[in-house]
Formats: C-alpha cells, sequence, structure tokens
C-alpha cells in the first residue's frame, strides 16, 4: 500500500513539472524507507528554515545549475515562482 502511494506522489510530481521521475518511481520500489528519508530532506528545505525565501529559492536555482541539470533547473525555477519568487528574479 506504502509504494502505491509513493507511486501516485511521484506521478503527481511527474505531471505538475512535466517531468520524467522515473528513477523515483525506483527508487520507490526498491527501499520505501530511502525514498521517505529522500523526500523529507526536500520537504524540509521548503518548509520555513529562518532564511530569506529568495535567498532560498535562488540557492537550490543555483544547485541545480552547478550540477548542470537542465530539467532541475526548470523544476527549481518553477518552484521558486510557486514560492513567490517574481519570475524575473528566478530566471
Amino acid at each position: 500500500m506504502i509504494k502505491y502511494l509513493l507511486h501516485k506522489f511521484v506521478s503527481r510530481f511527474e505531471r505538475q513539472y512535466d517531468y520524467d521521475a522515473t528513477y523515483l518511481h525506483e527508487l520507490a520500489d526498491i527501499s520505501p524507507s530511502a525514498f521517505r528519508r529522500f523526500a523529507s530532506v526536500q520537504l524540509k528545505l521548503q518548509s520555513k528554515t529562518g532564511a530569506p525565501r529568495d535567498a532560498l529559492q535562488a540557492a537550490a536555482i543555483g544547485g541545480a545549475l552547478f550540477e548542470d541539470c537542465g530539467p532541475c533547473v526548470q523544476i527549481a525555477s518553477d518552484r521558486a515562482v510557486e514560492a513567490g519568487m517574481s519570475a524575473e528574479r528566478s530566471e
């Protein structure tokens, strides 16, 4: 049952960001506990951390740029705009 819910979560993420997250489906199949740890880190980074919103979002975009992951940069930019950062600042 937990794997089913994890796959639904990943599928929603894929639709929302038009992104192929096959690796997340595989992680959910191989180790649901590792998937939950990975997801919890991602969610904690989105929550209130005390850091200014734009600085936190810029760091996410910068990290994706550094790793040279085009789809990751697009997702980080989209998420920054969703968090309230102006589109001009997230480019």
